[in-house]
């Protein structure tokens, strides 16, 4: 695996923005999220990339030495990176 989630989850100012997430992603699959508007797809990505602002919940374990990315339609770049880092 790549990437294992278990109850993985996002916590402001004591409320549950994500909660009781859990995936395992392996060698060539591709992890696609999808919802409803405002559901916190976005938020759940940002969250995995560490761009969140709260406390993590449960255990993200990335295995090896991989990095993870995202592709968005809505924001080409990231304002507070590098073009590097975007």
């Amino acid at each position: 695996p790549l990437l294992i989630a278990k109850d993985y989850g996002l916590k402001r100012d004591q409320k549950y923005l994500l909660r009781e997430i859990s995936f395992t992603l392996k060698t060539m699959e591709i992890l696609s999220v999808i919802g409803q508007r405002g559901a916190g797809k976005g938020l759940f990505i940002k969250s995995l990339l560490g761009l969140h602002r709260g406390t993590l919940i449960g255990s993200l374990e990335k295995v090896g030495n991989q990095r993870l990315g995202l592709v968005s339609k809505d924001y080409p770049c990231i304002e507070h990176f590098s073009i590097f880092l975007n």
